[in-house]
């Protein structure tokens, strides 16, 4: 039985991104599984308060994670064959994302902001950077796949934002990149900091008393 479109809503859009930037979903044998892996370090309060409550809606069924520290890694992996292939019919690659992965026609316009919202809260990063003791924020994502990132521009270009996408590693992977603090409020605001560490390191920079300038760069 295949997907009903008219499922995919803001839930499902969020999901999708979050996979996007940190997930997969594989075949090994006869098991279907999707899984969805961040940094141990500070990632966990996105796991609990936003990816385990989101997965479980989705799910209709109780979801855990696991903490690997040794490895600095959270994730959750479990085998889900309808969910793996509602997934699959809506256009997620098997295996290696690779270049394959973008935001799918599937998925309405309207609803394109929440998967940029799962994204960048999994391969985003709101970089503070201290030019001559000026403070410098920037939104960025790096991703392989550039018909993704040139999506994402296209649709943060619409909300107002100014930037592009450029090529690194000679032409192996992207970086999308939006500088300055306008671009960093005007995400904030249309799409959202879902990850709790990026709302940190945005009230951290919108308090400078929280800042510390001796540091060149707070990375993610």
């Amino acid at each position: 039985m295949k997907f009903d479109l008219t499922k995919v809503d803001k839930d499902w859009t969020l999901f999708y991104g979050i996979l996007a930037g940190d997930g997969c979903i594989s075949v090994y044998g006869r098991h279907k599984t999707i899984s969805i892996t961040c940094n141990i370090h500070d990632d966990k309060p996105f796991f609990d308060n936003i990816v385990i409550p989101l997965v479980n809606k989705i799910r209709q069924k109780s979801t855990k994670y696991r903490e690997r520290p040794i490895h600095g890694k959270i994730e959750i992996n479990f085998s889900d064959i309808k969910l793996f292939e509602d997934l699959k019919f809506l256009g997620f690659p098997i295996g290696k994302k690779g270049t394959k992965i973008r935001i799918p026609d599937s998925i309405p316009k309207n609803l394109w902001k929440n998967f940029v919202a799962g994204l960048f809260a999994t391969d985003g990063c709101l970089a503070i950077v201290n030019n001559n003791n000026t403070l410098y924020p920037r939104i960025e994502i790096r991703s392989i796949s550039f018909p993704m990132l040139d999506q994402t521009r296209n649709l943060l270009k619409e909300y107002g934002m100014k930037g592009n996408v450029y090529s690194i590693n000679k032409g192996c992977s992207f970086r999308l990149e939006f500088p300055g603090k306008n671009n960093m409020i005007l995400f904030r605001d249309k799409i959202g900091f879902i990850n709790p560490k990026h709302e940190e390191k945005f009230n951290r920079f919108m308090d400078p008393t929280r800042i510390e300038l001796a540091t060149p760069r707070l990375s993610v």
